[in-house]
């Protein structure tokens, strides 16, 4: 949990963000999915990657991930998909 926990005050000072707002948006992501906390440290790595790659805001990216979920209805379906730092952020 320690581990998990600076991980979100580096990822909110990289990306200039608030740590609160930042925790509630990868939630959103984690549960739109369907996934645990325990994948919450590989998706704020691929959130950073694309960040990084794109200039698209933290808050701009979470959110319309968890759009795209509900949207398609990932989060219903039982689907596992498992982040990771990758080109395509995430693996089915």
């Amino acid at each position: 949990m320690e581990d998990l926990s600076t991980k979100f005050v580096e990822f909110a000072t990289l990306n200039s963000t608030d740590v609160s707002t930042s925790v509630d948006n990868l939630s959103s992501v984690l549960n739109a999915f369907g996934q645990s906390s325990d994948d919450a440290g590989n998706l704020l790595d691929a959130l950073n990657q694309v960040g990084q790659a794109t200039g698209v805001s933290m808050d701009t990216l979470s959110q319309d991930l968890a759009k795209f979920a509900k949207g398609s209805g990932e989060g219903s379906t039982g689907s596992d998909h498992r982040w990771e730092s990758g080109v395509h952020g995430y693996q089915q």
